[in-house]
């Protein structure tokens, strides 16, 4: 078989790494993992090389993003066992990339690469958090509203095609590839669509306690939506319902307007707090593990979502709460939680964001007393109702009058 151009730029990263540049070699594997987002090869490669620099938190959220796409990987699971059950925050170890996860019984010492001028800007910009943002800060304004406005691809040119035939259930509802599935379902198809089934019935169980009822010519709204895991079980609601779903990730609503439109429909949201709908447009609002990945413009999009909803009409979201810190307190503390967080045997605040890399690195919490306070301020919050999507707890917002 033919080596393809990836597999040889993948080869000379590894390289520079197995000769000790690891900064080298994890700049040329963040560039790579920019141009190739779906290559797992990539991905277990840079969270070798995080791991050798101890950049744990990052290594971990690059292996489960593997193991959400391919959950039999051994590779991943090898080295994701190796963060959980070693401290390796002072360990400094061998550039061994060749058997893909480090040896963790050396602690001999690797030298830094020193780095200057560009290559250094770039590389902080593909690092750690506080790197980025400053590096970002650095380069101006200008660069920030470009990422949020116009986009970061990759690739010049974007052409479609024909696309290709999908699997169904046998109910008939089109099952999306497991890479656009946010990790629900952990890889399982089949537990994947059951999962967006019990969140359809859970909402409607919501509506009902609320006496709203979809008539002819209302239209509703779920936003945040991805392929259209939970949305496609209203479509009995169609044709005479409007039924929407938006989401910021452009491959999954891509997906979605090509195996669910018709009858459903379709928008890509921008970052920024806007939704193209007059005031006013949708009775049902509901949004499912969003606001627990927001740190910017919350306030910003509760006003836009209360802009979009008709008087009579009803909200519906999930947060983080102190009910769900119980629950991991009493199950298990989840590995994105940043052990000086997981220490604590209450919130410590009435908000609390963790920050990363990306969106999905991104988590909340907030208090009751802080939602009854704040987003009162927006809404009348009609309901706070614990472990309602999982351990996630629904809030349930209706148009102050």
């Amino acid at each position: 078989m033919p080596v393809s151009n990836l597999d040889v730029e993948i080869q000379e990263a590894e390289a520079l790494v197995e000769r000790g540049n690891l900064h080298e070699g994890r700049l040329q594997l963040s560039l790579l993992r920019i141009q190739y987002p779906e290559s797992l090869e990539v991905m277990i490669d840079l969270a070798v090389v995080e791991m050798f620099q101890g950049n744990l938190d990052v290594a971990q959220a690059l292996l489960m993003e593997v193991i959400a796409r391919q959950p039999d990987n051994e590779i991943a699971q090898e080295n994701l066992a190796l963060i959980r059950a070693k401290d390796l925050s002072q360990r400094r170890m061998p550039a061994d990339i060749g058997t893909k996860h480090p040896d963790l019984s050396s602690t001999q010492a690797e030298t830094p690469v020193v780095q200057t001028g560009k290559i250094r800007q770039i590389e902080n910009l593909l690092g750690d958090y506080t790197s980025r943002t400053h590096t970002w800060k650095a380069l101006g304004s200008e660069h920030v509203l470009q990422q949020l406005t116009y986009g970061d691809f990759p690739q010049r040119i974007t052409i479609s095609t024909k696309p290709e035939p999908c699997i169904h259930t046998k109910e008939g509802f089109p099952i999306p590839p497991s890479h656009l599935t946010m990790g629900y379902g952990s890889g399982n198809m089949e537990s994947y669509m059951a999962s967006g089934q019990w969140s359809h019935d859970a909402l409607c169980s919501l509506l009902a306690a609320h006496n709203v009822v979809m008539m002819p010519g209302d239209a509703m709204l779920d936003w945040g939506c991805a392929s259209g895991r939970v949305v496609q079980y209203f479509r009995d609601l169609t044709p005479a319902c409007e039924v929407w779903g938006g989401d910021v990730d452009a491959p999954s609503i891509e997906w979605a307007k090509t195996h669910l439109a018709p009858p459903l429909r379709f928008f890509n949201c921008s970052s920024l707090p806007y939704l193209p709908f007059q005031d006013g447009k949708f009775k049902f609002i509901y949004a499912l593990s969003v606001f627990t990945h927001l740190t910017l413009f919350r306030d910003m999009w509760l006003l836009e979502l209360a802009r979009v909803l008709c008087k009579d009409g009803l909200i519906i979201v999930t947060v983080h709460d102190e009910n769900t810190w119980k629950f991991f307190k009493e199950k298990s503390m989840p590995g994105w939680v940043p052990p000086e967080l997981a220490s604590k045997a209450s919130l410590p605040g009435g908000c609390i964001e963790v920050r990363g890399s990306f969106w999905h690195q991104n988590f909340t919490f907030f208090t009751t007393e802080y939602l009854r306070r704040v987003w009162g301020q927006y809404f009348e919050i009609a309901e706070i109702r614990p472990q309602s999507e999982s351990y996630q707890t629904a809030v349930v917002l209706r148009k102050k009058s």
